[in-house]
């Protein structure tokens, strides 16, 4: 009985370091999934700061060309006013040659 008793606790030491063993193994693989979380948490996180940033700079474009839009829509409106006071100009020239001649 009592070389069985032994024979018994010997194997549940053995068990019982299996175990031991099992749990660092299973620690181990929890502190790179952990490392690997972190890893990807702060890449993510860099990713939105990124996106931010585009999002900045698209608003401060968008706004731009609307601005260069307006200052185009006015240019072609002074080319357009310079334009016909131009042609009135010729126009009066020609009447004023008209009447000269």
């Amino acid at each position: 009985v009592k070389k069985n008793l032994e024979i018994e606790i010997t194997n549940i030491n053995e068990d019982l370091g299996n175990a031991d063993k099992t749990i660092a193994a299973l620690n181990a693989n929890v502190g790179k999934h952990q490392k690997t979380v972190q890893e990807m948490t702060m890449a993510l996180d860099e990713a939105h700061r990124a996106l931010e940033d585009h999002k900045t700079a698209l608003l401060r474009s968008d706004k731009r060309v609307s601005e260069l839009t307006i200052i185009k829509e006015e240019l072609e409106g002074n080319i357009d006013g310079a334009d016909r006071a131009r042609r009135n100009a010729e126009a009066e020239k020609s009447e004023m040659a008209a009447h000269i001649a």
